[in-house]
């Protein structure tokens, strides 16, 4: 009877450590880490959590950049708030590349034709993605901001802000530890009858 009880608080102690469930927790990135082209057309903020993309009429697409970002192994999906204000006779978009930097994964923007608009057209939204095929590689992370044919001004403006990666991590359930103490009382109860 004690080989059968020992046998069955050893199953479930080893059992306990098996099972998980999914839980998520979120890292912010740095976009003081990426490298921006031309660098006097984009503004990060001091703690890296925003930047500020301006029009340049001589370089086209202004750009913020790490070609070889370095993902978590248990990454999950990427986010970012996003702002691009097109001013009045402006044509820009935003281009956002995730690995294959020759077409974009995510793009928006548009003509702000001032015979049709009488206000500068914007674009605010989170955008988020699943990452998990890129979980432990080194991929390509770029965001454009790339003026049009119909482009007569610089005054358009794109913020990114709040770039975050989400990881999966695991953490026990609760249940997990009521059959963890079970099987050390069963060993323990064992020990007594013995």
């Amino acid at each position: 009877m004690n080989k059968i009880l020992s046998r069955c608080a050893m199953f479930t102690i080893i059992v306990t450590f098996h099972i998980s469930i999914n839980n998520a927790a979120a890292q912010i990135i740095d976009l003081n880490t990426f490298e921006a082209f031309p660098a006097s057309n984009v503004d990060i903020s001091i703690d890296g959590s925003s930047a500020t993309f301006y029009e340049d009429i001589f370089y086209s697409p202004v750009s913020l950049e790490n070609l070889s970002f370095q993902m978590p192994t248990d990454a999950k999906t990427l986010k970012f708030d996003y702002e691009l204000t097109v001013a009045l006779d402006n044509e820009d978009y935003f281009d956002f590349y995730l690995g294959d930097t020759s077409a974009p994964l995510f793009s928006v923007g548009g003509f702000a034709d001032s015979i049709i608009y009488d206000a500068p057209l914007v674009w605010n939204d989170t955008f988020e993605f699943d990452i998990s095929a890129y979980s432990g590689s080194s991929t390509a992370m770029v965001f454009g901001f790339i003026y049009g044919w119909e482009d007569w001004g610089t005054d358009s403006i794109l913020t990114i802000s709040n770039l975050e990666i989400v990881e999966r991590i695991l953490v026990p359930e609760p249940s997990t530890f009521i059959l963890l103490v079970l099987g050390i009382m069963g060993i323990m109860s064992m020990r007594r009858t013995t």
